[in-house]
């Protein structure tokens, strides 16, 4: 079979970052194709909104003072 070289560049779709060091060839099922790996940049991205939601979620439903719904009944029993 012929083989021949491509030469190409890879990018994040999202932000436009260089993504060609995190290419690489692979072969699967008798087939050579490319993995191309997560954009850095988005993840990172991705972990600090995901943080900053479950932040607040838990803010919002008092995890902040140290009660949810089980430790505050709790805590009103050690009062009483």
């Amino acid at each position: 079979m012929p083989s021949m070289t491509i030469e190409f560049e890879v990018w994040c779709a999202e932000c436009g970052e260089g993504l060609c060091n995190l290419t690489t060839e692979t072969t699967r099922r008798g087939k050579t194709g490319i993995d191309v790996g997560p954009c850095p940049s988005c993840l990172a991205r991705a972990k600090t909104e995901g943080e900053e939601s479950g932040y607040s979620e838990g803010e919002a439903a008092g995890y902040g003072s140290g009660f949810d719904a089980g430790l505050a009944s709790n805590q009103e029993k050690v009062n009483s």
